[in-house]
């Protein structure tokens, strides 16, 4: 991963009062690429990262979306 372009998530939503579990899902078990879903505790998107397949660049690349696909 690129150092220079990492950045943080800042938001109200990402910011829990105690502690909490989070759901992490891979979802790319069977196909091209990597990725992985976050849940909250009662099941809601919170954000996503993936890699678009073994053809994106640079390949250690994870891209980091909010639950609408936006990048962050």
């Amino acid at each position: 991963m690129n150092n220079n372009n990492r950045g943080g998530i800042v938001d109200d939503k990402y910011c829990f009062e105690e502690e909490t579990q989070l759901t992490v899902h891979k979802t790319s078990m069977f196909f091209p690429g990597d990725g992985f879903i976050v849940y909250d505790p009662h099941g809601e998107l919170l954000f996503r990262f993936d890699s678009y397949g073994p053809d994106s660049q640079p390949r250690d690349e994870l891209v980091l979306m909010d639950a609408f696909g936006k990048r962050n």
